[in-house]
């Protein structure tokens, strides 16, 4: 997995310089831009599972990943596909798909355990054009137990409302994500945090009206590539 990363990281860099000149000319709006992600898949995988089956699992990733990039705006390649994957040997060169691709099941397989594989956009893609992505591997595991305390912050009770509602989307924003990335957590694709979860909050809060602590703890069991499900707790433990 670690020389695959290394490799990545040289894809990226030397797919960026070539196929960045070629967009560079190119007008339009961009759909994707250089290192977001077009999309993730956890991958299950058992001790005795073939590899057949594995790659089946993936090629049904490239499809869903193809899709998603049509949906978007993305053209097509001449083999008229919207979403590429790529992969560079040690050379600099790359590699075909019908070689790298089965690799990628057999190194998946060899685990013998669930697998996050995320697809990483190499460099900014204009719409009309394919988007070309790298893979990413991470084995998955448990980061949040449902109910664990990810962070606190404490919230003036007797402010407005909007006052009250910007400190719990700092709370999700300024530690929350901070503390998920630091325990090991994949980017999140939603960053927000909706009013069916923080108007409860809001309403104890002000109901409050004083500083209280509010505490973001795991909604449900929250493995890496997970949303990062969280609920909030109300303690009444600060102040006099």
């Amino acid at each position: 997995m670690a020389k695959a990363q290394q490799e990545l990281e040289r894809a990226r860099r030397e797919q960026s310089e070539l196929l960045e000149e070629a967009l560079r000319a190119a007008k339009g709006k961009i759909i994707y831009d250089r290192n977001s992600e077009l999309g993730r898949r956890r991958i299950e995988v058992t001790s005795d599972e073939i590899e057949a089956n594995v790659r089946d699992r993936l090629e049904a990733f490239l499809r869903e990943l193809d899709r998603t990039a049509r949906e978007n705006g993305a053209g097509e390649d001449p083999g008229g596909r919207s979403a590429v994957p790529l992969q560079i040997d040690e050379s600099g060169r790359p590699v075909p798909e019908d070689v790298f691709l089965p690799g990628v099941a057999r190194g998946i397989k060899q685990r013998g355990e669930p697998v996050w594989v995320r697809a990483v956009v190499l460099l900014n893609t204009v719409e009309g054009r394919p988007v070309y992505y790298a893979f990413e591997y991470y084995v998955d595991r448990v980061v949040y137990a449902e109910g664990a305390l990810i962070d606190s912050t404490v919230v003036d009770g007797g402010q407005d409302e909007p006052a009250i509602v910007r400190s719990i989307e700092a709370l999700m924003r300024d530690k929350v994500t901070t503390k998920a990335l630091e325990r090991g957590m994949l980017p999140s694709l939603e960053r927000r945090v909706g009013p069916e979860v923080w108007f409860p909050v809001l309403r104890q809060v002000k109901a409050l009206g004083r500083e209280v602590t509010v505490e973001a703890r795991a909604a449900r069991d929250i493995r890496i590539g997970d949303p990062l499900a969280v609920s909030f707790k109300v303690r009444d433990d600060v102040g006099p």
